[in-house]
């Protein structure tokens, strides 16, 4: 179980380029909501990072090899710059059941991120009224669709 804030919004600053709610350099979990005023569902990705700081900062100027961080860019810039919104929210805490009994992660070891991220991701795709990104991203996201091969879930 993780402690999910919502840390702010997500804009788009004079030039285009995505801005992020200011963030700790900490590891965590973060869900980037991205809603368009013509879809009924928000998309959503899910990751996890050592650093949401640097994590923030890599979605905002993706480097050539970063292909997902590219491909959320271009998702942020088509959408918020046609009505669409987005939101950040994180978690720095959380917890498993282990054996019966509650079991904090230490977000800090890679292994625990990694399983608080992918189960953020399944809780989302599975319970969640939403799009998860994670699943369905295809290398091409225009304004005016995402190709996403679950859309018709409940």
């Amino acid at each position: 179980m993780l402690s999910w804030q919502d840390v702010g919004e997500i804009r788009l600053d004079d030039g285009g380029d995505p801005v992020f709610p200011d963030l700790a350099a900490v590891p965590g979990v973060y869900r980037i909501a991205i809603t368009v005023p013509s879809r009924e569902r928000p998309h959503v990705y899910v990751g996890e990072t050592v650093s949401l700081q640097r994590a923030a900062s890599h979605f905002r100027h993706p480097g050539p090899s970063q292909q997902t961080n590219g491909r959320i860019n271009a998702a942020l810039r088509a959408h918020l710059a046609n009505g669409g919104s987005g939101r950040l929210a994180v978690a720095v805490e959380g917890s498993v059941e282990v054996a019966g009994r509650s079991v904090p992660l230490d977000l800090t070891v890679a292994s625990y991120r990694r399983l608080a991220g992918h189960a953020a991701q399944v809780w989302a795709d599975v319970t969640a009224n939403v799009t998860t990104l994670n699943f369905a991203m295809s290398k091409s996201i225009g304004p005016d669709s995402f190709s996403v091969a679950r859309s018709d879930k409940p």
